[in-house]
């Protein structure tokens, strides 16, 4: 019996190590399909290795079929393919909008893809498929575009990599930090760390402060997510050293390093750029903003939406997720979007908080981090809810995850697992 126990733990560890390994290609391959000319058909190739992923991943978990489809029927997945993707499909096709409809019917076969994958395999893999594959892709970036990187780190313009919008693979970066810091800070992986500098390095060449402010703010909420016990029992010693030396350090901003700093961070960032600077409305974005609500005051279909992407024919470069989502999927299903993914952040944050295993607390974090992340880099760019790119489609498993999906591997919980039964292990690890 013993036998026959380590033979299915060995086989389901087996299937689980090559459903991650896949998953990790799948980011990979939306990486590099813009490293070709980008297009419909080369864009879908990650698209359907992921569905094909999840129907594997159905079969290979026969015994655990009946909770991954009760997920998806059931979960999250439900609310954002009936209000998300479905309806948007089924306004494109009775507009006769064919491209729209198709890419709805994409999004329908991701969403579902995605909800099986987390449910067979958990959040856990699914941030370490991520991780690795953050890895290929920026060794790529250092091996084949270390001149274009150094160029414009040195002030020779925005960083263009491959063919990568500046702000995409900026905001591509800011996922990847965060998750290598995770593996940095939980496995003293010093490679994760030089790929975390690697990241932050790219968000500077290509001048995206939209990228970088949202990574400095959820790895700020993060570290307060994670440690904010600490400061409860923080002895006030301690506390008058950490402002002492602060307070030391600081005069090196009024030296000649520091001001050479300042002119470095001016010149990379564009802070005093005519159409990028700090009077320039967001590069413009603001008065486009303003265009777009008041169209969307106007416009009859705004309650249903007009079909995926068609913001861009109709309103042109729109740098704001919501505005985009609520002309093209409406108001009910921009107002479902919302309200999933506050949930998801909602008890992400009440369960890390709540958790008393140290490592799960801390993987609890890194989830609300990238949350974080996600969003407020969107509220500048318009890629919250797509399928064209490696932080998008990490933002769909976020979407469609439960709260046992965050349950840690019994082989990585800081604590032995000796509960009785599922419940009181998911109460000891906070969700």
């Amino acid at each position: 019996m013993l036998a026959a126990d380590r033979s299915r733990t060995h086989a389901a560890h087996s299937s689980d190590t090559k459903a991650k390994a896949a998953v990790s290609l799948c980011f990979t391959a939306s990486f590099f399909a813009y490293v070709v000319t980008p297009g419909t058909i080369v864009l879908t190739v990650p698209v359907a290795l992921l569905v094909m992923i999840g129907v594997i991943c159905l079969f290979l978990k026969g015994s655990r079929a009946a909770e991954i489809l009760t997920n998806l029927i059931a979960g999250p997945a439900t609310v954002l393919l009936i209000f998300c993707a479905f309806w948007p499909t089924l306004v494109s096709a009775t507009l006769d909008n064919i491209i729209t409809a198709l890419y709805g019917i994409l999004m329908i076969c991701v969403l579902a893809a995605c909800s099986i994958i987390v449910t067979a395999i958990g959040m856990h893999a699914i941030l370490e498929a991520f991780f690795y594959s953050s890895l290929i892709c920026e060794a790529s970036i250092f091996a084949f575009e270390w001149h274009d990187l150094f160029g414009a780190l040195s002030g020779g313009g925005r960083f263009l990599c491959f063919h990568f919008h500046p702000n995409l693979i900026a905001i591509i970066a800011t996922s990847y930090v965060v998750v290598q810091l995770w593996q940095f800070t939980s496995r003293r992986s010093y490679v994760a760390l030089t790929a975390a500098v690697g990241s932050f390095a790219i968000m500077f060449a290509a001048s995206s402060r939209g990228a970088l402010v949202a990574a400095i703010a959820a790895l700020l909420f993060g570290f307060v997510l994670r440690n904010g016990s600490i400061w409860k029992h923080l002895r006030p010693r301690r506390l008058a050293i950490y402002l002492l030396v602060l307070v030391c350090l600081s005069p090196l901003i009024f030296t000649p390093m520091g001001d050479k700093a300042e002119k470095w961070t001016i010149k990379i960032l564009d802070l005093d750029s005519r159409w990028r600077g700090l009077h320039s409305g967001m590069s413009g974005r603001i008065p486009e903003w303003l265009r777009a609500s008041d169209f969307l005051m106007h416009d009859g279909d705004l309650i249903y939406g007009h079909g995926f992407r068609t913001s861009f024919d109709d309103l042109g470069i729109i740098d704001n997720s919501i505005l985009v989502e609520l002309y093209e999927i409406g108001a009910i299903g921009t107002i479902a979007l919302l309200t999933v993914f506050g949930f998801r952040f909602y008890i992400l944050v009440r369960s890390a908080v709540a958790s008393r295993d140290e490592r799960q607390k801390q993987f609890l974090a890194v989830c609300a981090s990238l949350a974080t992340a996600i969003f407020v880099v969107n509220l500048v760019d318009r890629y919250l809810f797509g399928i064209g790119n490696p932080a998008s489609l990490l933002g769909l498993f976020i979407f469609v995850s439960r709260k046992t999906d965050y349950l840690a591997p019994r082989s990585q919980q800081s604590e032995p697992m000796l509960y009785e039964d599922a419940r009181q292990r998911r109460l000891a690890v906070g969700v």
